[in-house]
């Protein structure tokens, strides 16, 4: 039997003879969906029952059965209205049946974001559109519960069968016009954000029938069927509401300021072995840029020590003129520290022999234009040299790859402003298309977390590119998302500062930078 082909309003799902599920869209980047449909163990991807399954099909509907012993497997798709997708587990012996972690495959281009709410009794899922402006496929969880989603697919379990009882989990999938339809109204149980600054409020309904259960760390304020959540200290909280309809339980992340964060990073760069003069030998950059801005926050207790440890690692910067985005910010932040104009005027030809966009280049040419602008030198041959390098580059706005595209668009918002009235505005739809694609890593204003989890510092560096829009441009896609970009860089801040303080890792120092770089030292 060959594929059996289904409408999906414009999408078109493919259900194989081996039950496997694809989804695509007519156009030049078509898959939405690579392959899925399947229930394999998720520990090593074996078939929860194996064998081809028992078919039966007709114009809008096709059911897929698998049988082993006690225990059935029926999947069932329907598309009289949108995709319906349904789950059955049975066991028919004598004795219960245990599914340790029984997983629903569901894998999505790599090009594409994929963001997702696994809370338990509340579930979604959104493949978004690789030029962000395009429909969505979005799946809402109807029964049963998703507790965990990794980028294999949908988790099921633990379930446990009784003897003779039935298991059922139904998704709702659809293409949607944006991100705010799919979310408008739904998961009010669940607050529209995870990841939290300290003290920062989020809210979630509940009534009096249901327990809200809490762990020592967050703190509730009840009030007209509604509970304020916040986080007292930085931590990692699980949360519990159960209720008539299920448990719904999801994690609350609380991400320290990064004030904090900055100081415990800067006094760890400081405990680096000393030269025989007594003077700390930082480790890299990116410990430099830490104490160079603990510094000037005046957030450490010796001033001297982190004085002289920035003069020692300047000093033993490589010759020549090639310097990373990063080291020209440092450069830029040594010269507001000391006044030193061969700090500047380094800086400035490390950005005029860049070749190409490039990670923070658009981030260290606004802080080298500001010190130039101070030191009452034109920025002129700065904006123009990298208004060249973005018009050469000339790339479609997509959400991949991130990187080119993240660095694209920072030259793009730091030179636009400064271009003819045509350029301008041409430079201006290429910030608008941009944003739009790039804002999908972010979430797009959904509820959830990305499935596939962004490296902390490419992440970090989004969040810093995003922050550079002026608010006209962050606020253009209000309407699409629900919230503006500064709202979703700043979301994405607080989720580098939790990971970079609980999880640390070689990326930690680099994804501080980053966000550093995007905040003007004082």
């Amino acid at each position: 039997m060959s594929a059996l082909t289904f409408p999906c309003g414009a999408a078109e799902v493919a259900v194989g003879p081996d039950g496997t599920v694809t989804a695509t869209l007519p156009g030049a980047a078509p898959t939405l969906l690579v392959t899925g449909g399947l229930l394999v163990h998720a520990a090593d991807g074996r078939p929860l029952l194996p064998g081809p399954p028992e078919v039966r099909a007709d114009e809008d509907e096709v059911e897929l059965a698998w049988s082993t012993g006690a225990l059935t497997l029926v999947v069932r798709h329907t598309f009289a209205v949108g995709w319906g997708l349904r789950v059955a587990l049975s066991a028919g012996g004598e004795q219960a049946i245990d599914l340790r972690d029984p997983l629903l495959t569901w894998r999505t281009p790599d090009d594409r974001p994929a963001w997702a709410l696994a809370a338990g009794a509340a579930g979604s899922y959104a493949v978004l559109p690789a030029d962000g402006a395009g429909p969505l496929l979005g799946g809402v969880l109807r029964s049963g519960a998703l507790p965990a989603v990794d980028p294999a697919g949908l988790h099921l379990g633990p379930v446990r069968l009784a003897a003779g009882a039935r298991y059922v989990v139904q998704w709702q999938w659809d293409l949607h016009p944006g991100p705010r339809g799919l979310s408008r109204g739904r998961h009010p149980q669940v607050p529209r954000r995870l990841d939290l600054a300290v003290d920062e409020v989020v809210v979630v309904e509940a009534t009096e029938d249901e327990a809200l259960v809490l762990p020592d760390g967050l703190e509730a304020e009840h009030a007209r069927g509604q509970v304020e959540l916040s986080g007292v200290q930085p931590g990692r909280y699980p949360v519990e509401l159960r209720a008539a309809r299920g448990t719904t339980a999801y994690e609350l992340r609380v991400g320290p300021p990064l004030e904090t964060l900055l100081a415990d990073r800067a006094l760890v760069a400081l405990e680096q072995p000393r030269t025989a003069a007594g003077i700390v030998r930082l480790a890299d950059g990116d410990a430099a840029l830490a104490v160079q801005r603990a510094l000037a926050a005046a957030v450490l207790p010796d001033t001297e020590l982190a004085e002289e440890a920035l003069d020692l690692h300047t000093a033993r910067l490589p010759d020549g003129d090639a310097l990373d985005p990063r080291t020209v910010g440092y450069l830029c932040g040594e010269h507001t520290r000391t006044g030193d104009p061969a700090l500047l005027e380094r800086a400035e030809r490390a950005v005029l022999v860049a070749a190409s966009p490039e990670p923070g280049l658009g981030l260290a040419a606004t802080q080298l234009c500001l010190a130039l602008l101070l030191a009452g030198r034109p920025v002129a041959p700065v904006l123009q040299h990298l208004a060249g390098l973005a018009a050469a580059a000339d790339r479609r706005a997509s959400a991949a790859p991130l990187v080119a595209q993240a660095s694209l668009l920072e030259l793009e918002v730091v030179t636009t402003a400064r271009r003819g009235p045509a350029d301008g505005a041409a430079g201006s739809v290429r910030v608008r298309e941009r944003v739009a694609a790039l804002g999908g890593w972010l979430g797009a204003g959904l509820t959830g977390r990305a499935v596939r989890p962004l490296p902390v510092d490419q992440l970090a560096h989004l969040c810093a590119v995003l922050a550079l829009l002026p608010e006209p441009a962050a606020a253009v896609h209000r309407t699409r998302w629900g919230c503006t970009a500064h709202v979703l860089a700043a979301g994405g801040r607080v989720s580098v500062l939790e990971r970079v303080a609980w999880d640390g890792g070689p990326e930690a120092g680099p994804a501080l930078s980053w966000l550093l770089l995007g905040t003007r030292a004082d």
